[in-house]
């Protein structure tokens, strides 16, 4: 039987190409004269579609939680329901992010606002954050003192309204290096200091104990009201929020943030009420998962770059385009523009998050990955990420299904019939999401069809989110709310001369085959008849080089979890491959993610 080989050019290409130059063209220049920012309340709560509040009591001893979703089919069919696989969330990290004052322009004036808090407002929801976690733990926090803590500061906070136990908590937000702890443990958000060059003016009782969570956010939503800092304390909530996948993002060692420089113009009112709660605080259980949560919140920010009905073929004609508009944005370090040209996006207010903390690991894999399709643990789609946020990042986020009609069955169906029916497979790399959203392409026979998901293709299946479990425990969360969050925004296109000459072609066909062969790897033992050998040889029966996948995946596609997991297979793969270093690595890099090579 002839192959069925895989279009990447053709008109269908060209098309996808210009709508995708249209939109993100579109998207830069309508950033070029925004005045402001998507990252307002309602914005972040929108971010909370069904995710669950987290846990409010904890065994002390715990550093390390997890937990996983139920799904239910409310299609007439024997499969009733499914479960996704356990999802880690750590409760401690090692290292503090180091934090100093950015030299940038980036984010130099807030919108229309006289004064600039954004660096207050981050490290204040840091410490919140902290302190919460740490109350539902039954954990202590407490004040240090450290060698470098005084001066000679350039610039001072008059804080005349505050009380002296105020004054000592932003005093130490703003040390050099750990002005507070969680005591015997490191905190997720925590944070040390580096030449902020700043000084808060007034009576400080350093002896005091630290504020709780509550008091704590009370006297952020004082200084905002104080201020006049308006949506700043909805920007340092998103900022703040990016400090475990920032820390994520580092085998050994402290990440590092650049934060907007304070420039404090306006002199402080007095505010009229002692309690001062921000609107943020009344959902902090909800953002506390997020946030904790890398392997969510890292592939809800590159959700933005999928885009639905694009086949992996054509995933360089959507792809090439992005990259060459964004491209003189990151090479400038414009910061500030990029997270106005994600505006239109519902990710939008966890981008503003990670500009407002400056060049970073994260920032710096949006090119690789839009030009060679390099793809990190981090930005692995994730279901149960997108039934949470209810922003889609895979065809898998469909949750129709369109039963088997003329004796063929859409590819897109089967792999999603692959994952929801893992467990009647030996082996268990359909458990595992793919690398990458873009669907397959084309339709395959039924009688092509394994007969382990056979029975199906004929069902309409509908897969809707019940609840999260969380773990140790049994406890339940059927998440924020029952809806989808606000939107993407419409771009605006038809007013602008978009000429695509101006770029030439923007196809990139490396990234296409790339994806087409990724796609195809994940399900290369059920490759159909005649399709076997046009993308990648079809695997028969089991052999060393299939050794790795039998050791099990680590649970949260960390860098440590990978260099550990690789560690216990360290002697097997050796014997096992025998191909080139470079072959060799990208090949562990693979399977580490479910995906198998076939030379």
């Amino acid at each position: 039987m002839a192959s069925i080989e895989p279009s990447y050019d053709g008109p269908e290409a060209e098309s996808i190409q210009q709508q995708s130059l249209n939109r993100w063209r579109a998207a830069l220049s309508n950033a070029k004269t925004a005045s402001q920012y998507r990252v307002s309340p309602s914005d972040l709560r929108g971010l909370l579609s069904r995710i669950p509040s987290f846990l409010d009591h904890i065994p002390n001893e715990c550093k390390v939680i997890q937990g996983y979703s139920t799904w239910r089919n409310t299609d007439k069919c024997t499969l009733v329901a499914k479960q996704e696989r356990p999802r880690r969330i750590c409760l401690s990290h090692c290292y503090p992010v180091i934090c100093k004052v950015s030299q940038s322009k980036n984010f130099q004036q807030w919108e229309k606002s006289l004064n600039n808090g954004l660096a207050l407002m981050a490290l204040g929801w840091a410490y919140i954050l902290s302190a919460s976690l740490a109350e539902r733990q039954g954990l202590t926090l407490q004040y240090q003192t450290t060698a470098d803590s005084s001066g000679p500061y350039t610039k001072q906070l008059q804080l005349e309204y505050a009380t002296c136990h105020e004054r000592t908590w932003w005093k130490s937000l703003i040390s050099q290096g750990a002005g507070w702890k969680i005591v015997g443990r490191g905190s997720p958000w925590g944070l040390s200091i580096k030449d902020l060059n700043l000084e808060v003016v007034g009576q400080v009782d350093q002896s005091s104990s630290p504020p709780t969570a509550k008091q704590a956010a009370s006297y952020l939503g004082r200084l905002c009201f104080a201020f006049d800092l308006g949506n700043q304390s909805s920007a340092g909530l998103a900022a703040a929020m990016s400090l475990p996948l920032h820390s994520a993002q580092k085998l050994w060692g402290s990440a590092q943030i650049e934060l907007p420089a304070l420039a404090m113009n306006l002199a402080a009112k007095t505010p009229k009420k002692q309690k001062f709660l921000p609107p943020e605080f009344q959902l902090i259980s909800y953002y506390m998962t997020l946030s904790l949560s890398e392997w969510a919140i890292g592939p809800t920010l590159w959700s933005v770059f999928w885009e639905p009905q694009i086949t992996c073929n054509f995933a360089g004609a959507w792809l090439g385009p992005i990259a060459a508009v964004l491209e003189p944005v990151l090479s400038n370090n414009d910061l500030e523009l990029l997270a106005k040209v994600f505006s239109f996006t519902r990710a939008a207010p966890l981008w503003v998050g990670i500009a407002l903390c400056g060049p970073s690991a994260i920032t710096n894999c949006i090119l690789p990955y839009l030009t060679k399709m390099f793809d990190y643990p981090f930005t692995l789609p994730s279901i149960d990420a997108a039934a949470w946020t209810g922003i889609p990042q895979s065809f898998l986020d469909d949750y129709y299904m369109d039963p088997c009609h003329d004796g063929t069955i859409s590819r897109a169906d089967v792999w999603r019939l692959r994952h929801d029916c893992h467990s009647e497979y030996e082996e268990s790399a359909f458990l595992f999401t793919l690398p990458h959203g873009w669907s397959p392409f084309g339709r395959m026979k039924a009688e092509d069809v394994e007969l382990e998901i056979r029975d199906h293709i004929h069902c309409s299946h509908h897969w809707e989110y019940a609840y999260w479990t969380w773990q140790p425990g049994s406890s339940t969360d059927t998440g924020f709310c029952k809806r989808d969050g606000t939107e993407n925004c419409p771009v605006r296109t038809t007013e602008l001369d978009i000429d695509r000459r101006d770029y030439g072609n923007l196809i990139n066909y490396q990234v296409s085959k790339f994806a087409t062969m990724s796609m195809f790897r994940w399900c290369s033992t059920q490759v159909e008849r005649g399709f076997g050998g046009t993308i990648v040889e079809r695997f028969r029966g089991h052999d060393n080089s299939r050794a790795l996948s039998d050791k099990g995946i680590p649970d949260d596609f960390g860098y440590a979890g990978i260099e550990n997991w690789l560690s216990t297979v360290a002697d097997q793969s050796v014997e096992s491959k025998t191909n080139s270093d470079e072959t060799s690595t990208r090949h562990l890099e693979d399977e580490s993610m479910g995906l198998t090579w076939d030379e």
